[in-house]
């Protein structure tokens, strides 16, 4: 119930890990606002 998932790596396998993740009915989140998992994207771009 407290376990989170943090996403990194290349644009393509963040959008379709995201898109998957959000299909099981995990929510994305962020340190302001905690939920089921986050998307590092510090690397992107």
């Amino acid at each position: 119930e407290t376990d989170r998932v943090m996403i990194c790596g290349s644009m393509e396998m963040l959008n379709d890990t995201k898109a998957m993740a959000e299909s099981f009915g995990l929510e994305e989140g962020a340190n302001s606002a905690p939920a089921t998992f986050v998307v590092e994207r510090a690397f992107v771009g």
